[in-house]
């Protein structure tokens, strides 16, 4: 999966996405979606979205993956985070979340593409010679923007990436660490899933953004 995290052009907040994810769900919260405001704490962000999937209705399926774990270990990373992304631009690891998780969001990404969700993969590039934006395909690479529609079949990836954006850009900013003056933001985001066919196709080295700010596109980060 990857979260896109653009600059601080605001769009919309990060909570009034995490509850619009959930909204498209049961019908009888629909309208919560339209009275949120914007929470700067992940901590508060983390206890409101518990406290709507408490409301969700009880035919749909409750997500596994345990919430606040899954920020606590996102802060702790927080400091070897920064310090990889400034010194060598990327950062991995494999110990976010636990193997049942994984397995569990992996059959959640299978049924989404048995549903039709994945389609053709593309991005953009410069044209060296002209200097305009060419889109290309990715050649046996297909992609997926989860969003509320998916919950009732993918609710832990729904999860996953509504607590690992409105987290990230927030401890990233703490002013003790060296990405303190990147100024993420979680008010402006991305996420996608993507699937490579099997006979050699990869996915293609990049850049998410090769227009940058001035064509209003303020990605920073891609995890």
């Amino acid at each position: 999966m990857f979260a896109k995290v653009r600059g601080n052009t605001k769009v919309t907040t990060m909570f009034d996405r995490c509850l619009s994810l959930y909204a498209a769900g049961p019908r009888n919260i629909q309208s919560m979606a339209s009275t949120t405001t914007m929470i700067n704490s992940p901590a508060v962000a983390i206890a409101s979205i518990n406290n709507i999937c408490k409301r969700l209705h009880s035919t749909m399926v409750d997500p596994i993956i345990d919430m606040q774990q899954l920020q606590n270990k996102l802060v702790e990373l927080s400091p070897d985070i920064a310090t990889s992304l400034t010194e060598r631009g990327y950062y991995t690891t494999s110990s976010i979340l636990p193997s049942n998780i994984i397995r569990t969001m992996r059959s959640q990404s299978i049924n989404l593409r048995h549903q039709g969700r994945f389609e053709q993969s593309w991005s953009e590039r410069i044209d060296s010679s002209t200097g305009s934006v060419v889109r290309f395909d990715k050649e046996g690479v297909f992609a997926c923007e989860p969003d509320g529609r998916d919950y009732d079949v993918a609710p832990d990836l729904i999860v996953y990436m509504s607590v690992l954006l409105q987290t990230l850009p927030t401890v990233l900013c703490e002013q003790s660490l060296p990405t303190s003056e990147v100024q993420l933001s979680n008010q402006s985001f991305n996420a996608k899933l993507a699937v490579t066919s099997p006979g050699g196709s990869v996915y293609p080295l990049h850049i998410d953004n090769p227009q940058g700010v001035s064509a209003g596109d303020t990605r920073k980060l891609t995890c």
